[in-house]
């Protein structure tokens, strides 16, 4: 069992909020940070201050990249199970039985 505290847990979960605003804004291409200094110095103090909410952000970013690589793995053997019961290959061209 991991030692990270529970995503339940208020701080926790307003620092995951945090991140996942400056990540947003980020992304975005938000100039929210230029146009007020204060906020951007009061994310970064949070993080620096908390730095296990990025370690516990890049984790959940890692279960959901796994977790979308095994479905597509999984997606891809029932095509090809699928494709062998109808007698089709993968690319859907019909097998020559001969």
């Amino acid at each position: 069992m991991s030692n990270l505290p529970s995503w339940k847990s208020a701080p926790v979960r307003i620092a995951g909020l945090l991140l996942a605003a400056s990540i947003s804004l980020t992304a975005i291409g938000c100039s929210r940070a230029a146009e007020d200094p204060a906020f951007g110095a009061k994310v970064r103090a949070y993080l620096l201050a908390h730095p296990e909410v990025i370690e516990e952000a890049v984790a959940r970013l890692q279960d959901k990249r796994q977790a979308a690589a095994d479905a597509k793995v999984k997606l891809e053997a029932d095509d090809r199970e699928a494709g062998m019961q109808r007698g089709t290959d993968v690319d859907g061209t019909i097998e020559d039985s001969h």
